[in-house]
């Protein structure tokens, strides 16, 4: 299929695990940002089948299970699959396995959504993982995912955009609060669309988030600063043909 997720990255979210999981029900880019975005993307899903894929801490899971999904959870860090396991329990079967090589324990047209928060960042190969999420998805089913908006990350490494803006590449995404440098890719929203139209998705509906007005009241400072440049970017997407 295509390289595995680089072993840095599984090794870093090996690393902040623990702190990734007690952060990750207080955080104002979760909280407050990405999360209300995905879910008004996600909409009812009320007995539907969803893979949460790259499940990280299980928040999404637990989420979805509320709203009375039937989930599968998968992610490659095995600290990441062990935290998410004690969150959710029995109701979610939770499973180790990198998102670029082929899901072949899951059958094809299982799911009615495939959800992918803040994970593909780190994996170059698009179209690879685009076809297999294809295949597990019925007929007209979903595909909902967030990325870093490509705007942010140039802003981020301080790249010149008029040079670096139309080429997928690979940066270093700095986690200051861990003191970690992750390796991870931006990409044009020309080629997020290109990648998803060649693997039979149409976009119904993208969405740059913005700032809850409970953030405005817990988090000012950050309130101010993601009203003003996005950092996220989240899709709806649906699955249209065979391939």
């Amino acid at each position: 299929m295509t390289e595995d997720i680089s072993p840095a990255v599984v090794d870093s979210y090996e690393i902040i695990g623990e702190h990734c999981a007690s952060r990750a029900l207080d955080s104002v880019y979760n909280d407050y940002y990405e999360r209300p975005a995905i879910y008004s993307l996600l909409g009812n899903v009320e007995g539907q089948k969803v893979l949460d894929a790259g499940c990280g801490p299980g928040s999404y899971a637990e989420w979805l299970v509320v709203q009375g999904a039937t989930v599968m959870a998968i992610d490659a860090s095995p600290k990441m699959v062990q935290i998410a396991k004690r969150r959710v329990g029995r109701a979610v079967e939770v499973r180790q396995a990198d998102l670029s090589q082929p899901l072949d324990f899951i059958k094809a047209e299982t799911f009615e959504v495939v959800l992918s928060t803040l994970v593909l960042d780190y994996v170059r190969d698009w179209e690879s993982v685009f076809r297999e999420f294809n295949r597990l998805l019925v007929e007209g089913g979903r595909f909902v995912f967030s990325v870093h908006h490509p705007f942010f990350l140039d802003l981020k490494v301080e790249a010149n955009i008029e040079e670096t803006y139309f080429s997928v590449q690979q940066l270093e995404e700095d986690w200051l609060v861990f003191g970690l440098k992750i390796p991870a890719y931006r990409r044009p929203l020309g080629a997020m669309a290109s990648a998803l139209w060649e693997t039979g998705f149409v976009i119904e509906q993208i969405v740059e988030p913005k700032p809850t007005e409970e953030c405005r009241e817990v988090y000012p400072e950050h309130f101010e600063r993601l009203s003003k440049h996005p950092v996220f970017l989240c899709m709806s997407t649906r699955k249209q043909n065979e391939l």
